[in-house]
């Protein structure tokens, strides 16, 4: 996958974001998104083709650990319910290292 600087700017917001919700919120990428880019000057994504949502999307599951989170969506494994960016995760903020 070839990460744009659109798109790694946009995955650290959807960190950052992530970083301010309680330990055990149930949340989608897009909604992460949207809450996240709010009050941003950013580009416009509601047109976005699927491909641009499914980056977004892996590349903040890539980069989530080394962020200090877990992002765990086995609630919804195997099954089909929809796009990777509507399926729900649950935050959880790993444990630092003793």
């Amino acid at each position: 996958m070839l990460i744009t600087e659109q798109m790694y700017t946009l995955s650290n917001l959807t960190l950052q974001y992530l970083h301010t919700l309680p330990n055990g919120t149930e949340i989608t990428t897009e909604e992460t998104m949207r809450q996240a880019c709010a009050t941003q000057d950013v580009p416009v994504y509601a047109d976005w083709d699927l491909y641009k949502w499914h980056e977004l999307h892996y590349l903040v599951l890539q980069r989530a650990p080394r962020q200090g989170l877990m992002l765990d969506d086995s609630k919804y494994a195997e099954q089909e319910v929809g796009l990777p960016h509507h399926i729900p995760y649950v935050v959880k903020y790993k444990k630092p290292s003793p």
